[in-house]
């Protein structure tokens, strides 16, 4: 606070005062709004008293009947400059206003220069004399204005207005300009970190956070703001993986350190405290101290409605002393909490075993339907809290006169046979303990902890299921364990001791110690089909093989083919075939099925014969990236020795899918070729033929061979697709576009077709905005379902600056995935994102993560391509 004023020697000049006066209730500023308030009503208070003193309620009191004088008429007028703070603006302009208070006369004018207000109130007192009904009407109007509202000034913050109204870019923009202009202020980077965060630029955020606190270490706010951030992943997601847990708890403990009555920190932290570091709810070892942040909020935990955090709290702690404190607490304050209330002390009741008191207790809710519901809730938070027994009991109970009977009858039979699986004893020789290690091993690795699944899974298995180039890798399995927790409010352990509840596998042994496994339910569900292969490796039981990675399986057999143990071999073809030789046929295509039929049929089999099963083994591994090349090997082999003749064709088409794993262009023109002239009617060996062509940019005979089979077939989907395909690969973009009007005038058109065009489109330097209509139409036509139509859809959006569209549009992406994480293709709409919005350091990081395709083939029409564009044209920058 600042006191001037003038010379009081000096008679020339008025006297003036001046105060600087920090937290003045007259001006507020928040982050989003100012607000100046003018108490008009002092006006009046320079009046002689008499106008402002009310008169007492007496009836009997005698109205006035001399005329007033006033002593000296005068003139007061009170002036306001407004400056608001960097950045805010006024919202409007008060029209001018005249108010008449009897003979005394206020006015109101207000202008606005540059962004300056001013505001002139003029009282003027007005005649000298005023006669007794003049004086009564200017007192009363004066009493009544003297208790009018104060004239408030409204001023928004320019950049949080822009961003409520969607205008990320521009809010943004003017944000850093701003810190620019203020560059001292921590403020404005507040404000900055907060708009990156709402526009998904976490990363960013982060930076500007971390800027404000290091313009002002001793600012709560900017504290409080890092924390906040920090509680977010790279993409803005909240509590998502890749949130900074511990960062965010120490920057909230700053800020309390700095203003510890700021009550909203220590909630904040708090409710913090209860998230584990993959944002599980209730799954943090920190509840206690989260308790104890609580209880240091006092009475304004109840005061916003957060008794039930506290409470929570003591339930997953099993704290039933506190708990019982609390309930009381609260069921003294509120009449409606009474439901709260008793469904906590049925669940207290029930985990201590004492059931009778609590159903009666459950009864007290007044009928049958609501004891029902309070029992059912209750077993529910047993559950969470992993009493298996006593949610068994309460379920039961619930379940007489339910019109769900059935379904809360068969959940407590379920429940019944639960454990927690810290009493669970492994024995890691029996094949099925083995199994269910694994989902442990996978529950329990927090995303990160691989030490036990190495245990659990053979060498090759293990390399695999922690590369993140497989589909179904242990981080797809994580994210999918992760979210199943999150969308059932069920922690981790609690989700693996359901699941390992009522376990039922089908088992079968091999001649030398090996097992296959069907797993067919857990606690979680039944109608279940997943398969494992387990071998004796060295005296240890080991998986080798499941459904998502069938190749080390076929290394599995080949191993045994070349130690000579062919029956055990062909038991586990035999499994093999059993469980994924389900295939259907397209019509009258000959050429379909996994390829492992063409060498080993169903009970028709000869395990003495070590060349054919070689061959069978080999078509295990065609589909493999690790394996391919040794597939090939052993195929073409095969193709030389005499014995094969009637065997030729399944080594070919065996042969075309190794090539096209391995990326051989030329093996796959010389299978697909030598398949097409045996078989020309397969749409599957067409198809092969016409794309090895592509790839080997043959363009002459892949326009030679398609044209003509349109001249027998202008329907043919397969030639139309590789001619649109080849003269995109030319950047040809007039050819491709006479095809697809072609179509649509024709009105064949598909969802795919709609789709490929509209992507093609994304690499043509001309784009127009047909190319977002093609692939909306290609969304709508695949019902806004398919994951590839609408990460185009995002990436144009993206194109066009639509940048709300396209992260919502990805973020069904991602969540049509399976995962938590943007897949490779996805950075490259959002770098285009993060390059719209001006954060190019951040567009640069992302197109980087975009990764190389792993088959040449898509050299031409990847995101990869796409992002190495963007970075090209960003270098030049």
């Amino acid at each position: 606070a600042g006191f001037v004023h003038s010379d009081t020697s000096d008679f020339t000049t008025p006297f003036n005062v001046s105060l600087d006066i920090e937290g003045a209730g007259r001006g507020v500023t928040e982050e989003s709004q100012a607000v100046v308030a003018i108490m008009q009503g002092e006006l009046v208070k320079y009046l002689p008293g008499i106008f402002s003193y009310e008169d007492s309620e007496d009836k009997d009191k005698e109205a006035r009947k001399n005329s007033y004088y006033f002593y000296k008429p005068f003139t007061f007028e009170t002036r306001y400059t407004i400056n608001p703070p960097v950045g805010f603006s006024l919202r409007e302009l008060p029209d001018p206003e005249t108010v008449n208070l009897g003979v005394v006369t206020v006015t109101k004018n207000y202008t606005k220069k540059n962004n300056t207000v001013y505001a002139n109130l003029t009282l003027v007192s007005g005649v000298g004399t005023i006669s007794p009904e003049e004086f009564e009407r200017t007192k009363e109007a004066v009493i009544k204005f003297a208790k009018s509202k104060p004239i408030l000034l409204v001023f928004d913050h320019i950049g949080e207005k822009l961003l409520a109204e969607g205008d990320y870019r521009g809010s943004i923009d003017y944000m850093k300009a701003i810190s620019n202009q203020e560059p001292e202020k921590e403020i404005h980077q507040i404000r900055l970190a907060d708009a990156l965060l709402k526009a998904g630029l976490g990363l960013d955020a982060r930076l500007a956070a971390e800027k404000a606190v290091e313009i002002n270490g001793k600012s709560a706010k900017a504290y409080s703001k890092l924390a906040w951030v920090l509680q977010h992943d790279e993409l803005g997601r909240r509590l998502f993986p890749g949130f900074d847990r511990v960062g965010a708890i120490a920057a909230y403990k700053k800020a309390i350190e700095l203003d510890p009555d700021e009550w909203s920190n220590f909630a904040n932290m708090a409710i913090l405290m209860e998230y584990d570091e993959n944002g599980i709810r209730y799954a943090s070892d920190d509840l206690g101290e989260a308790v104890e942040t609580y209880k240091k909020i006092g009475d304004k935990l109840s005061d916003n409605g957060m008794d039930l955090n506290l409470i929570t709290d003591f339930l997953y702690l099993q704290d039933w002393k506190e708990l019982g404190i609390a309930l009381k607490k609260i069921d003294n304050q509120k009449i409606d909490n009474q439901k709260t209330v008793t469904l906590y002390k049925v669940v207290v009741y029930a985990a201590e075993s004492d059931f009778s008191s609590a159903f009666s207790e459950a009864s007290k809710t007044g009928n049958a339907l609501d004891k029902r519901n309070i029992l059912t809730a209750a077993g529910e938070l047993l559950i969470h809290i992993r009493h298996y027994q006593a949610a068994a009991k309460l379920l039961e109970e619930a379940s007489k006169g339910s019109s769900s009977a059935m379904s809360l009858e068969s959940r407590a039979n379920t429940l019944k046979g639960a454990k927690q699986f810290e009493d669970i004893n492994f024995d890691m020789q029996n094949p099925e303990d083995l199994v269910k290690s694994f989902y442990k091993a996978l529950y329990l690795s927090g995303g990160s902890d691989i030490s036990e699944l190495k245990g659990v899974l053979s060498q090759n298995l293990f390399k695999r299921f922690i590369d993140k180039e497989y589909n179904n890798n242990f981080y797809d399995e994580w994210a999918a364990v992760r979210a199943r927790s999150i969308s059932s409010g069920l922690s981790c352990n609690v989700i693996l001791d359901l699941m390992l509840s009522d376990v039922k596998l089908q088992t079968k042994e091999d001649a030398d110690g090996g097992y296959h496994l069907k797993l067919i339910q857990t606690g979680l569900g039944s109608n279940l089909d997943s398969n494992f292969y387990i071998q004796k490796i060295n005296n240890k039981l080991v998986i080798t093989g499941m459904d998502s990675f069938r190749a080390s399986i076929g290394e599995a057999v080949m191993s045994y083919l070349d130690s000579g143990k062919l029956k055990t071999a062909g038991e586990w073809l035999d499994w093999f075939l059993k469980d994924y030789g389900a295939f259907t046929r397209n019509g009258d295509e000959p050429l379909y099925g996994h390829p492992v039929h063409g060498f080993w049929k169903k009970r028709a089999n000869n395990v003495s014969d070590l060349d054919k099963m070689k061959l069978a083994a080999a078509s295990i591994l065609v589909t493999d990236k690790m394996t391919a090349k040794e597939a090939v090997s052993i195929l073409e082999r095969g193709l030389k020795n005499p014995g094969n003749n009637l065997l030729i064709s399944e080594i070919y088409y065996s042969l075309l899918f190794a090539y096209q794993t391995d990326d051989n262009f030329e093996g796959q023109y010389k299978a697909s070729t030598w398949l097409y002239n045996k078989y020309p009617e397969s749409t599957f060996a067409w198809s092969s033929l016409l794309s090895s062509l592509l790839n080997l940019e043959k363009y002459d005979e892949l326009k030679k061979l398609a044209e003509a089979r349109l001249l027998e077939d202008d329907e043919d989907s397969v030639a139309i697709d590789m001619l649109i395909n080849m003269y995109f690969t030319k950047m040809d973009f007039n050819s491709v576009n006479k095809i697809f009007q072609n179509l649509k005038d024709k009105n064949r058109l598909t969802a795919r077709l709609y789709n490929a065009v509209a992507w093609m489109d994304l690499f043509n330097p001309n784009i127009d905005k047909t190319a977002l209509e093609y692939s909306r139409q290609a969304v709508t036509l695949s019902n806004n379902n398919n994951g590839a139509m609408l990460h185009t859809l995002a990436a144009m959006y993206a194109e066009f600056g639509r940048c709300e569209e396209a992260r919502n549009t990805l973020d069904r992406v991602i969540a049509l995935s399976g995962s938590t994480e943007p897949d490779s293709d996805d950075w490259y709409v959002l770098g285009r994102i993060a390059e719209e919005y001006g954060m190019t350091a951040t567009a640069i990081i992302y197109y980087n993560k975009v990764k190389k395709p792993l088959s040449k083939a898509g050299k031409y029409d990847s995101s990869y391509t796409l992002a190495e564009r963007r970075l090209k044209a960003l270098r030049k920058l």
